[in-house]
């Protein structure tokens, strides 16, 4: 997976696609923080960010994946300050985008618990929770419904919701 994942960021590169090569190395981020692998996530975390600047919805995932990495390596003030960026992100484009807003208040909600402020942390979780069930109760198909409520960032906020208490 991870030679084809350079294989595909390799051709990102040269097409000049930047939105695809920062999604890329955003899921590369988030895919070697899962292995442990904190240099390889940086790297990535990196690589993205310095694809920003193309759409408000990759920039506003890339700084969630950012302020994970950052969080995994010990740096609360960076992750913390991150994590709000790409909150403002959020609320500069109408706060409608769906795709990248679990994943942006999963890293606030953490960068805020690291930080000591955990009744934030609560709070933020139980809007990312809010939404994602309020999003959900709109799918018809019980197995689509479920995958959605189960894919990466949603299932971890609905864990997160219940074990806070959110």
């Amino acid at each position: 997976a991870r030679a084809a994942s350079d294989e595909a960021a390799a051709l990102c590169e040269k097409q000049g696609d930047r939105f695809h090569l920062g999604f890329g190395h955003t899921l590369r981020t988030l895919v070697e923080l899962e292995a442990g692998d904190l240099d390889a996530a940086d790297a990535h975390a990196n690589a993205a960010r310095a694809t920003m600047g193309v759409t408000a919805t990759i920039d506003e995932w890339i700084l969630a994946a950012v302020s994970s990495v950052d969080l995994a390596r010990g740096r609360v003030e960076q992750a913390l300050a991150r994590a709000r960026e790409a909150e403002a992100m959020h609320v500069r484009a109408g706060g409608t985008n769906w795709t990248p807003e679990s994943a942006m208040r999963l890293a606030l909600a953490n960068a805020l618990d690291a930080s000591g402020d955990h009744e934030e942390a609560r709070r933020v979780i139980g809007i990312a929770r809010d939404r994602i069930l309020g999003i959900a109760g709109e799918i018809r198909t019980p197995a689509w419904r479920e995958a959605f409520k189960a894919r990466m960032h949603n299932g971890r906020v609905l864990e997160l919701a219940e074990r806070w208490r959110a």
